[in-house]
């Protein structure tokens, strides 16, 4: 019995030492509380380890959530529906088309695929420490351009940013350093099935083995737009020669510039736009609504003039317009259009029966499974079909699901199931259009 306690006293002890610090190795931990090898084995050391882990998988969970909530707070809410109103193929196409191609409709919705906006780097210092870059991308697609494909990408600005040409600089070499490593990647992966069939090897010269890219190789283009719908002009840099001080006479500056790379931004202000109607559709209605923001009597007059475009806008583009003007409800906007919003459980159990009875929209959603991005192209075709939803919203469905699973199951805790990805409203949704097929 002494032996129990003594053995229980010991591990509580053990068991906060590895809390308190967790990097340090289970025996030592052992060693510190004189416990023999014997002791050791009784008490198992995978459940101590299963405990401490669960510990700080929680610990993590619960940081990543809080990180998560700070991004989302800088980012701000007006960007975020500013962001989800361009993201629509068509409306994105448009924007690019004015600014490119002068309003010429050369870029086509269909031709465009939605890209995974993030982006990482692994950078080691000299000491062989790697440490993780990632950025996250406002909007960005790939477009197919005949036979050539090009990355369209846009940030959406609502106050100046003071260094956005260092910004843009750094997301565009960060999407282009991912296109490296995936390229170098796929051509290992050819290569060692290449092996293993035994056929010919391609021959690599020191110069491709150091830069890890072929020759041959070549990247696709990226063409990043900033988005400013802020009410102050523009002030910030335009390209990276704004950011430096140089000093000294025009000559010596000319010198100097002639050595140093330049990176520009592409500037869409969009209050200050003078070609509007380049633009088609809604896009040039709020670009011209933006004009009249400061002035309440101009921009009823304004809606009023346009009060057919205004009482039938979509649910998300009357979300973009309260961001652009700070308000809450916009003048002549139908209030029909929130009480029909429905949650995305509701939205998907809708979309069901839909897909049950429709045979090409089944089709649809069973191959977004096999995407690069399931989950982000199971959401175009949400949204295709008229139903708002995003990868964030399924997300948030899945977590309040399982958080209503672990309160009805006696209260929760530790007699809860622990659910698998087939229990969120997502798996649901393609597990009840396969009972189908069955």
């Amino acid at each position: 019995m002494n032996i129990v306690v003594d053995s229980f006293f010991t591990l509580t002890l053990l068991f906060y030492s590895a809390i308190v610090n967790p990097h340090q190795n289970l025996r030592h931990i052992f060693s510190i509380f004189h416990l023999s090898e014997c002791v050791i084995e009784r008490i198992t050391l995978s459940h101590i380890q299963g405990c401490i882990s669960r510990r700080f998988h929680f610990d993590e969970l619960q940081n990543n959530k809080r990180i998560r909530n700070q991004e989302e707070k800088s980012m701000g809410k007006a960007d975020v529906n500013v962001n989800i109103w361009l993201s629509e193929k068509k409306r994105f196409a448009n924007l690019f088309n004015g600014v490119i191609y002068g309003g010429r409709q050369v870029i086509l919705p269909e031709d465009l695929e939605e890209v995974n906006p993030v982006s990482s780097v692994s950078v080691k210092n000299r000491t062989g420490k790697t440490k993780n870059m990632k950025k996250y991308r406002d909007i960005i697609m790939k477009w197919r351009n005949q036979a050539t494909f090009v990355l369209l990408a846009n940030e959406s600005q609502d106050m100046v940013h003071y260094a956005m040409p260092h910004k843009v600089m750094l997301y565009d070499g960060m999407d282009y350093e991912t296109q490296i490593r995936n390229n170098w990647k796929n051509f290992n992966d050819r290569r060692k099935q290449n092996k293993k069939a035994r056929l010919p090897l391609e021959h690599l010269t020191a110069g491709e083995y150091l830069s890890r890219f072929r020759k041959k190789d070549r990247l696709i283009p990226i063409i990043s737009l900033v988005f400013y719908y802020g009410s102050e002009p523009w002030d910030g840099p335009v390209d990276l020669y704004d950011m430096f001080r140089l000093e000294g006479t025009k000559e010596e500056k000319e010198i100097l510039e002639k050595y140093l790379p330049n990176y520009k931004i592409n500037l869409v202000d969009a209050e200050r736009l003078e070609d509007v109607e380049k633009f088609s559709d809604d896009l040039q209605v709020i670009l011209t609504m933006l004009r009249y923001r400061d002035s309440k009597e101009e921009l009823k007059h304004y809606i009023d003039e346009n009060k057919k475009f205004f009482q039938n806008v979509d649910y998300e583009t009357s979300q973009a317009m309260k961001a652009f003007l700070n308000m809450k409800q916009i003048p002549g906007e139908t209030e029909q259009k929130e009480e029909k919003e429905m949650n995305a459980v509701e939205a998907l159990e809708e979309l069901q029966r839909k897909a049950r009875h429709d045979d090409k929209l089944r089709e649809q959603f069973i191959k977004t499974r096999d995407a690069e991005d399931p989950l982000g192209g199971f959401c175009s075709v949400c949204r295709e079909t008229g139903y708002e939803l995003y990868p964030m919203d399924i997300v948030q469905a899945g977590d309040e699901f399982y958080a209503a699973m672990k309160r009805s199951t006696n209260g929760g805790g530790e007699n809860s199931p622990v659910l698998i990805g087939e229990d969120d409203p997502y798996e649901l949704f393609f597990a009840g259009l396969q009972e189908q097929l069955q």
